[in-house]
Order: structure tokens, then sequence, then C-alpha cells
């Protein structure tokens, strides 16, 4: 119990799987962003940012166990999105999700809480002002598709079948 654990295998949804919002691939977590398309070089922060986990599970040789903790997503690819139908499913998911609007430390105090998150069930849509217009934003998502082949690490919790956050820690699972 609480000891820090690496576990290998692949991650199933545990239920119905998320949906990035660009690419409508289902997955078990995804993170996005749409940035405004910066003027003069460098890149502008993210305007609108969200984040999502489905309830699952890391099937390894040795057993399994549960995701309950909103993982960093290293090494998955950030997709870049530039077509009519992305811009569309941007457009769309816009429409139907509750944003929450956030300032630089509002934003730090959210991603605390999402690294404290322990039931497996994450969503969040956030956005540092503005009206939202995807037709001139820059679209990228990460996504972690049902059945990859993943390595979570982080703290064991034995009594709820899992990996948990460490709450002495800012230092969040890793998923590679």
């Amino acid at each position: 119990e609480g000891q820090e654990i690496a576990i290998a295998g692949t991650v199933r949804p545990l239920g119905e799987p998320v949906l990035a919002p660009f690419s409508r691939r289902p997955c078990v977590a995804y993170e996005y962003k749409m940035r405004p398309i910066a003027r003069r070089g460098g890149q502008a922060p993210p305007m609108v940012s969200g984040e999502a986990l489905s309830p699952s599970v890391i099937e390894s040789s040795v057993g399994s166990a549960r995701l309950l903790a909103w993982p960093f997503l290293q090494n998955f690819v950030e997709a870049q999105f530039d077509s009519e139908e992305h811009r569309r499913n941007a457009r769309e998911y816009i429409a139907t999700t509750q944003f929450e609007k956030v300032t630089l430390s509002g934003a730090i105090s959210k991603v605390r809480e999402l690294l404290a998150d322990d039931d497996g069930s994450i969503k969040i849509d956030m956005n540092n002002g503005g009206e939202i217009d995807p037709d001139s934003m820059y679209l990228s998502e990460k996504i972690v598709p049902a059945g990859a082949r993943v390595c979570a690490i982080g703290r064991w919790s034995a009594a709820k079948g899992g990996i948990i956050p460490n709450p002495d820690s800012a230092q969040g699972v890793e998923l590679i």
C-alpha cells in the first residue's frame, strides 16, 4: 500500500470510452488545446484546453490495475488538426461543452484538483478568456487509444486496486 509501482500492459476502458473532441476517436484518455494563431513568432498560450479520462484498467501478465489518477501523457503524439472536418468537430464540441473560465492561478488550482482526483473519471474544459473561434485557432490533441500498450508509473493502492494520486507530491502518474 502506498508504494511507487510501474505496470506495463494493455489499457482498456471499464465502460464506455471517451471521444476525443477533434478526431472523434474513442480512447481512454485525451488532452486537447486550442491556441490562437500567433501573429508574430512564438507560440500563443492556449486559450482553451481540456482533459478527460474514462474509468480504465491496465491488464498485464502479472495482474491488473485500475487507473484512478490523471496521468501525464508522456510520449503520446500531439496531433495537429487543420481540416474542415476537425474544425466542424471543434465547433460541435464547443457548442455542447460547459467551459470553466480560468485565470493562470485558477488553471494551476484546477491542475492541483485534477492531480488529486482518485475515482478514475475525469473531465475538465477550461477557457482562459474570450470567445472561442476554432476557425482562427490551432487545434491539437493527444489521445490514449483503448487497447494501447502502456506503462503506468504511480502510487499503488491495494484498497482501491489501482494507481492513485500521491497526496504528498505535485508529481502525478506517468503514462508512457
